[in-house]
């Protein structure tokens, strides 16, 4: 007694017939994969070896091998049905760049494992990616190839390749970089790379030197920003600061060849203020008292005990 029953043919090829069908034991839908010429011994390889790497993948990222049916004339595979949706689905939802990164990282995550069966995926194409909660979902296994392997056939028929040289992790990232570039849309992803790591090491660069950029601008921006708001002459900035005055006479501030005549007139006030005679001589002795107001010059010198007759 058959327990899967149609519910839906999904494709149907003069190779295979793939169909979604409810299990009666469970109530689950399922996907199912039937060989229609099993005389054939590439197209049955094919079949089998899909089963064997069903059977090895463990995870998240890829589809469960539920059964495997075979009789005299019939090779079929009963896997879980994903409920996820089309890559190019999901990017016409134009997800933001931090989503398509994670979904790539999360996609290299899922290669490394399969890679670890010893098998290479290479039929890279969006149709065989679904979206499920936001992560990558391989499947479609017809087309992978063991690893170390110059070969490559697709439903019996052989895929044309630049070279005959044995198949590896490298080859394989190769044939995705279209596919990583579909989904990143940055140029720095186009490049050759040898490995995952490699891939995660050169995104990692790229976010180091955007953050430098980000902090220099920052940077830039704050150090614009206070020089727009620092006081623009020394009145203004001894006001702002409120530092004690013969700290400005010590760092050598107040000289006069620096000293405009509002700025002597200004600082002599504060001088007076002070009643400190020995100040009141020093600054007697640095000032031009030709430049500023005269009443003041008298202060200064009845304070600094200099004009007896005042």
């Amino acid at each position: 007694m058959n327990r899967y029953k149609t519910k839906e043919i999904v494709c149907y090829t003069n190779f295979s017939k793939v169909e979604i069908v409810e299990d009666e034991k469970t109530g689950n839908e399922l996907i199912k994969k039937t060989m229609l010429k099993t005389e054939d011994p590439v197209l049955r390889h094919q079949y089998l070896q899909e089963i064997e790497i069903l059977s090895r993948l463990r995870g998240i990222y890829y589809p469960h091998l539920i059964d495997v049916i075979e009789e005299q004339n019939t090779l079929a595979i009963i896997e879980e049905k994903i409920e996820g949706q089309p890559l190019e689905t999901w990017l016409e939802q134009n997800p933001a760049y931090k989503t398509r990164i994670r979904f790539l990282l999360e996609l290299l995550d899922a290669i490394d494992s399969f890679h670890q069966t010893g098998y290479l995926y290479i039929d890279w194409k969006p149709s065989n990616v679904l979206v499920l909660n936001g992560s990558p979902v391989l499947v479609d296994f017809n087309g992978c190839i063991p690893s170390k392997t110059s070969s490559i056939y697709v439903f019996s028929q052989e895929l044309p390749s630049q070279s005959k040289a044995l198949k590896s992790i490298k080859d394989d990232l190769a044939y995705a970089s279209p596919l990583f570039y579909q989904i990143v849309q940055r140029s720095w992803i186009k490049k050759q790379f040898t490995s995952t790591n490699a891939i995660r090491k050169r995104y990692k660069q790229r976010r180091n030197k955007r953050k430098i950029l980000a902090l220099f601008l920052l940077l830039s921006v704050l150090f614009f920003g206070l020089c727009q708001f620092q006081p623009r002459n020394l009145i203004d900035q001894y006001i702002a600061q409120g530092r004690p005055l013969y700290h400005w006479i010590e760092e050598g501030k107040l000289e006069r060849s620096l000293l405009e005549e509002k700025e002597q007139n200004y600082f002599t006030n504060e001088v007076i203020r002070t009643k400190d005679p020995l100040l009141c001589r020093y600054w007697l002795e640095k000032i031009d008292t030709h430049s500023i107001d005269a009443q003041n010059v008298l202060f200064l010198k009845w304070q600094a005990g200099k004009d007896e007759d005042f």
